[in-house]
């Protein structure tokens, strides 16, 4: 999309296609389902085909190929010799969507750019695509990466002097290179001589972190020394010197194991991909029990059926990569994954960490026998399993972190925090509670998988992040495992991370990342925790929600000035009147919403949630949602203005029209009478003896089929009540039954807000 010749997209394919055929008039050949790319070359009268194999590129000037295309590598290598020849290639791609442990390597792009000189890296830019600048001058030689290596070599020789600038700028370079260049390359060969020219490797730590930007040169070695660790030959392994202080070390006199277990090795198909914040791509993890001594090689043995299957081993459950971070604390990457390829395959990981067997979507091995050689065993509890005399032994097992397992949750905690702990089976309950509470809320009949929680020493963003596992500081584990204090506390953090590992991505809506996973923390300090739902956060408690409400609806409910709080907000107050069932049966209708009617655009996401939140309330959601700002089409309200008004509506203080069914309110239009502020209201049918309807239309308009009476308040018999009263003649006994009836629902009116107070704001 956008490839229109005059935009700068249009004009940089433009030009990089005569570039590369080195024609002005090229034949290009492209790889299916490019259908912008070949309207664009339909509008510049170029010839073109689409060409389902390498092998049909014949005399075509210029390939323009998808970087993810799924060749086969001859169909490849014919495509790097065709370009070999002297032709033009020209491929792009999201290499980021692709499996990022092989991209490197196994990413058709990659392979077709082989000996190019030129990789795919991993990474995105995020998050304004719209702005990225082209810069018209020539890159720096240090923007290459065999040229800064050149270079950061010579600086630590002590043969040339970097500026701190050049220093970064090749370590970017650099660490990019190292990181997505195979091992094999021979780049590594000359690296090589930087390891040399600056020591053995060092450590990182809390104590000593790793700042990258005052440290380029570090940076690149800490580079190196991870892709040793990660890529190095499991015999050529080394303990790092780091692994001591994270995760930790396993004392010298451990007791090595050589044990075979029976292990599950299937997996349901893939999570829905709309699960946007869950890791749904992830491999499901399946704990063993077993830790990896730092530095040490162990054997892995699976039956031969599932050798080359996709089956792996992953050691360390410290899978996020902070190597976003300015600081780092601890190497950013410290776990090593393989997949079992062979008999007793030999594994060894730099950092050491508990042993998982990851299993591919789909995989239906059930029970298998497992062998492991030299692990030594770490604190493991699972529910309705171990018993409490087997857990007084394995709660004193030498691995330094270990876990607590339930139904559909697994707590991997440090083994200091475990060896005290007396009542696991507690804390496997609470767990489990909180997750069936999740799915409750979530409209999920069944999980498929358990739900995981790593306490880290120092995490990718935040301070706790979403994923799988979900992620949290060092001391969130001694927090997840206090059940006292969860039992009576909660932890809304944990509950806010839980609750994005279930958010579903069409029902989205713009500026809800942060909202609305928050009703997942209600929901379980309400139903788990058992916490008044005005006493769930210090945030919400009735009077800062009450201020908070006022302050946005007084500035102008503008919707995309939402933050967490207000935005969460707009759906306690849907909550509040329609109970937690209306988000269970809005979730249902979303998880059952074919492809096809899936929402596509976030103004669609918007009139979806809209429309179904109407639906499953039973009430015209039109008024309330345009008082909160949110910007719908023009069909929404028109398709829920059969539905009854919502007479609780917490905005109709703000917003309230002549007939719009709302009597306790002040009314928006006026009668035209002196008397001023009378509209549509008890003060109108006193004068006119006409009255206010709640059928009326919610906009002001005559009434066609009565009347217009003269009014009373003044000396002016003609006056009459304007269109926009919905009014029908009244007597005086109606009016006075009309006037008690009004009373009552304004204390009615009152008494609910009363109660809502009550229930809110208890401390």
């Amino acid at each position: 999309t956008g490839l229109e010749a005059a935009s700068g997209q249009g004009r940089l394919l433009f030009n990089a296609l005569r570039w590369a055929a080195a024609s002005e008039n090229p034949v290009v050949a492209v790889t299916p389902g490019l259908p912008a790319l070949e309207a664009f070359l339909d509008r510049q009268g170029w010839t073109y085909r689409v060409v389902n194999s390498p092998a049909e590129l014949g005399n075509a000037d210029v390939f323009c190929a998808d970087a993810n295309t799924g060749w086969s590598r001859p169909d490849l290598n014919v495509a790097r010799r065709w370009v070999e020849e002297g032709r033009g290639l020209l491929t792009a791609g999201t290499p980021w969507a692709y499996d990022v442990d092989r991209h490197a390597t196994e990413l058709a792009g990659n392979r077709l750019l082989s000996g190019s000189g030129l990789v795919f890296a991993e990474g995105y830019t995020w998050p304004n695509t719209d702005d990225i600048r082209v810069s018209v001058e020539s890159p720096s030689p240090l923007q290459t990466a065999s040229l800064a290596l050149t270079a950061m070599v010579s600086h630590v020789q002590g043969r040339v002097e970097m500026t701190l600038d050049e220093q970064r700028l090749a370590a970017r370079s650099l660490s990019s290179a190292i990181r997505w260049l195979p091992w094999r390359f021979e780049f590594f060969e000359e690296a090589d001589a930087l390891r040399a020219g600056s020591g053995d490797a060092f450590v990182i730590s809390p104590n000593n972190p790793l700042r990258k930007e005052q440290q380029p040169v570090r940076r690149v070695l800490a580079e190196l020394e991870m892709k040793l660790a990660e890529e190095r030959p499991a015999t050529q392994v080394t303990a790092s010197p780091s692994a001591a202080i994270f995760p930790g070390a396993v004392a010298e006199n451990a007791v090595r194991l050589t044990e075979v277990i029976s292990m599950n090795l299937s997996n349901d198909p893939a999570m829905d991909h709309r699960r946007l914040y869950a890791g749904a791509r992830a491999k499901v993890m399946k704990s063993t029990g077993f830790y990896a001594i730092p530095g040490v090689v162990f054997r892995v043995d699976l039956p031969n059926a599932l050798l080359g299957r996709g089956v792996e081993v992953l050691v360390g459950a410290h899978t996020d990569d902070v190597s976003g971070r300015d600081a780092w604390e601890r190497y950013p990457r410290i776990t090593r994954r393989e997949e079992i390829i062979a008999s007793n395959q030999r594994i060894a990981s730099a950092f050491g960490g508990l042993i998982y067997v990851t299993v591919p979507a789909g995989m239906d091995a059930g029970q298998v026998e497992v062998s492991f050689t030299d692990v030594v065993a770490a604190p493991r509890f699972v529910l309705g399993v171990t018993t409490p005399s087997e857990w007084e032994i394995s709660r004193q097992a030498p691995g330094p972190w270990g876990e607590i397992e339930s139904e559909h949750f697994v707590l991997t905690a440090e083994s200091v925090h475990l060896r005290d702990l007396t009542n696991p089976e507690e804390v496997a309950s609470f767990w489990d509670e909180v997750l069936e509470a999740d799915a409750v809320l979530a409209a999920m009949t069944a999980r498929r998988r358990k739900e995981r929680m790593v306490a880290d020493q120092q995490i990718s963003l935040g301070y706790l992040h979403s994923g799988y596992p979900f992620m949290g500081q060092r001391h969130h584990d001694d927090e997840a495992l206090d059940v006292a204090t969860l039992r009576s506390d909660g932890n809304w953090g944990m509950f806010h991370e839980l609750g994005h590992n279930h958010q579903w991505a069409d029902w989205m809506i713009p500026y809800s990342t942060e909202v609305t996973c928050n009703l997942w923390s209600v929901y379980v300090m309400e139903v788990v925790v058992g916490r008044a739902s005005g006493n769930t956060h210090p945030a919400i408690t009735s009077q800062a929600r009450e201020e908070r409400f006022d302050a946005y609806m007084r500035d102008g409910a503008d919707y995309r000035q939402w933050d967490p709080w207000i935005g969460l907000e707009f759906f306690l107050q849907l909550q509040e009147s329609f109970g937690w069932q209306l988000y269970q049966d809005v979730f249902a209708v979303y998880r059952a919403l074919p492809d096809e009617d899936r929402p596509t655009s976030d103004q669609e996401r918007i009139d979806r949630l809209v429309l179904t939140l109407s639906e499953k309330s039973g009430v015209n959601l039109c008024p309330f949602v345009t008082a909160w700002g949110l910007p719908m089409s023009d069909h929404v309200c028109p398709e829920m203005g059969d539905r009854p008004h919502w007479l609780e509506d917490p905005t109709q203080a703000f917003t309230n029209r002549c007939g719009d069914g709302r009597p306790w309110a002040p009314e928006a239009c006026d009668d035209g009478n002196d008397l001023a502020g009378d509209g549509c209201s008890s003060a109108c049918e006193m004068e006119t003896g006409w009255r206010c309807t709640w059928e009326a239309p919610s906009v002001c308009q005559r009434i066609p089929s009565e009347p217009v009476p003269p009014g009373n308040d003044d000396l002016n018999p003609e006056e009459t009540v304007p269109s926009g009263c919905g009014c029908t003649t009244m007597n005086s006994v109606n009016f006075m039954v009309y006037g008690i009836f009004v009373f009552m629902l304004r204390r009615r009116r009152k008494g609910l807000s009363n109660r809502r107070v009550e229930r809110v704001g208890r401390a």
